[in-house]
């Protein structure tokens, strides 16, 4: 297996993935909510009860592993209105100053509200019509995608860490979220 590489630089000059972009659209609907930007300090709202149980994607992964992952100072953090689904959804955004342009990483968690709906979910990403590898060793089973990033299912949740970063940052990320997560 060939090692997956890092998102190109024409897509990190862009400042977002923009594949990355519409994958978060078409899974969270193309409501016109606005954005509410949040500071690291301050009070992430409660994402619902089970299956997520309140959990925060932002403290999976940290701030300071964010920046460290992306290269430079964390200039934005937040829980996207639109992409945070009571219950069933929950994303953190960073984004961090690269030189002139800017990187982002993405911590996507999603939760299944009957039984064995993450497993459903994972295999329709997987026949999802963009290039995958999957990944052993991580989760029950995981995939990697240069422009999805890596999706790992773990029990009734699936965790995709996507953006500027490479395969084994991603992964690395990864591996933190799911021992927090349990």
């Amino acid at each position: 297996m060939n090692t997956p590489r890092a998102f190109s630089s024409r897509v990190r000059a862009q400042g977002m993935p923009v594949l990355a972009a519409a994958a978060l659209v078409l899974l969270t609907g193309c409501g016109g909510s606005e954005t509410q930007p949040r500071s690291a300090d301050e009070a992430v709202p409660d994402v619902g009860e089970a299956p997520l149980d309140g959990v925060d994607p932002c403290a999976l992964v940290t701030a300071g592993e964010a920046e460290q992952a992306l290269g430079g100072p964390i200039v934005e953090q937040e829980r996207p209105v639109e992409s945070n689904i009571e219950s069933r959804l929950a994303t953190c955004r960073y984004v961090a100053e690269q030189g002139a342009s800017v990187g982002v990483l993405v911590v996507m968690v999603r939760g299944s509200i009957e039984p064995g709906e993450a497993s459903i979910a994972f295999r329709s990403e997987r026949e999802a019509p963009v290039a995958s590898e999957s990944v052993s060793g991580i989760g029950e089973a995981a995939m990697w995608s240069q422009e999805l990033g890596l999706t790992v299912l773990s029990g009734e949740r699936m965790i995709t860490i996507s953006g500027d970063v490479t395969f084994a940052q991603a992964r690395t990320l990864a591996e933190q979220a799911l021992e927090r997560l349990d």
